[in-house]
């Protein structure tokens, strides 16, 4: 009987074990990367179909309460899908929401930021598109406001 016991105590353990391990790798997945870009997800060099080019796409999540720095668009256009939440796009004076399952276009030489426009985090992903040997830059790091 003590056998079952010591058995049984050591399964119950390790499956907790195991499942605070699982945990913590959920909650790393969410968390925005500290500096550089936001994470890549796929690269297209346009060369593979004949025309000029490559495609980059990253995955942006920015957090409750935070923003990204200005910065500009330069020598890409970005197509820009909304997964999650509410991104509040600042362009210059000009300041536009928008809510999961919408899309946005950046052009070329556009300087503006992003910010989680409402409660919990917001979420997207970015298409940047390049017309020149440079692979496209990946989005811009969220900081805290």
């Amino acid at each position: 009987m003590k056998h079952r016991q010591v058995v049984g105590a050591l399964l119950c353990c390790a499956g907790i074990v195991v499942g605070v391990g699982i945990g913590r790798l959920w909650a790393l997945q969410g968390k925005v990367m500290p500096q550089g870009g936001s994470p890549v997800v796929a690269r297209v060099d346009l060369a593979e179909i004949g025309l000029p080019g490559k495609v980059s796409v990253s995955h942006v999540t920015i957090p409750e309460g935070n923003r990204m720095a200005p910065h500009k668009h330069d020598a890409r256009t970005s197509i820009v899908t909304v997964v999650k939440g509410v991104v509040r796009e600042h362009r210059g004076e000009a300041v536009k929401e928008y809510k999961a399952g919408d899309v946005f276009t950046v052009a070329n030489q556009t300087t503006h930021y992003n910010e989680a426009g409402g409660t919990g985090p917001a979420e997207y992903i970015e298409v940047n598109i390049s017309n020149n040997n440079i692979a496209p830059a990946t989005a811009a790091t969220p900081t805290a406001r």
